[in-house]
This record gives structure tokens, sequence and C-alpha cells, in this order.
């Protein structure tokens, strides 16, 4: 899949983000989202059975396995959504303003640790380039196939950051 191209209102943070970094930035709204779709499903399940009973007379609760595997599909289906909406926060296509500003600390932090300013990384040459190959844009299709991007492979586009004289 070819790079994310987009007209943008707001900057990229990071064309390829992290997992890790894609959670730890998500906001409370994304968790409201999140507990919400969790609750909806069963919820929503319960209403059908009080609109069209399955045994076609009256209404009878649905059984406990039946609203634990809708309130886990629930709990999935809410987590791939918060995910994306944190996603589309880092490649600038909803306003990302508290991201940005996370991100640059997270930066400077880095560089005064004498870290690369992405983080560090193990993987050779040739699995960062695996790595980016199989995660670019793989967010795009979360809801086809869940693909996340669990390496720090730093080949990615990513924000500038300005540093004060003091940081260099």
């Amino acid at each position: 899949m070819s790079e994310l191209q987009a007209s943008r209102e707001h900057p990229l943070i990071d064309s390829d983000p992290s997992f890790r970094r894609v959670v730890t930035y998500m906001r409370p709204s994304d968790y409201g989202v999140w507990a919400a779709a969790t609750a909806a499903f069963p919820a929503i399940f319960i209403l059908m059975e009080k609109l069209e009973p399955a045994n076609g007379v009256r209404f009878t609760k649905p059984s406990g396995s039946f609203l634990r595997i809708s309130t886990f599909l629930g709990f999935g289906c809410g987590f791939l959504f918060a995910y994306s909406l944190s996603t589309n926060r880092f490649w600038g296509i909803t306003e990302n303003s508290r991201e940005m500003a996370f991100y640059q600390t997270e930066v400077k932090n880095n560089i005064k640790l004498g870290l690369p300013p992405q983080g560090k990384t193990e993987l050779s040459p040739w699995m960062k380039d695996v790595a980016v190959r199989n995660s670019t844009n793989s967010q795009l299709g979360l809801h086809i196939a869940p693909i996340f991007n669990f390496t720090n492979h730093g080949l990615g586009r990513y924000a500038e950051v300005k540093l004060d004289d003091d940081e260099k």
C-alpha cells in the first residue's frame, strides 16, 4: 500500500504510529467510545429480543453466554474504533494539538537521554524494512484484518520538533 496521501488541516505526527504510542496517546473520549461500544452490544441484543422474541411469544432474557459473547464483541469493536480515532489524530486527519504537545515532549526527552528521537530499536535494517512494509497504513484496514505496528522501526514520516538552544 502506498504512503497515505491526504490534504491535512492538522500536522502529521507519525505516518506509522506504534501500538504503544497510539494507546498511550488515547484521549478520555476514546475510552468513552470504547466503553459505550462495550455496553451497547449486549444492550442492543436485549432490545432486539424485546422487540422480536426468539421464542415468538414473549420476552425472555437472553442467556448469559450470548450476553458474554456480545460484550466481548463490543469490547473488541470498541477498541478498534477508539484505536482508529487515535490513529486519525496521528495522521493529522482530526484535531491533534494535545498529541502534538505529548509527542514533542517525548522526542525532547529522548534527545536529552541520548536516545534516537523516535526511541531505541533493536531491529536489523532488513527487518525494519519488512516492518514498515507490513504496517504502513495498516490502520486503514482495521475493520478487515487488524494489523498493528508493534515495532519501533523509525522509518516513517514524523513531525518536526524544534529544539531550544539549551536542548541541543
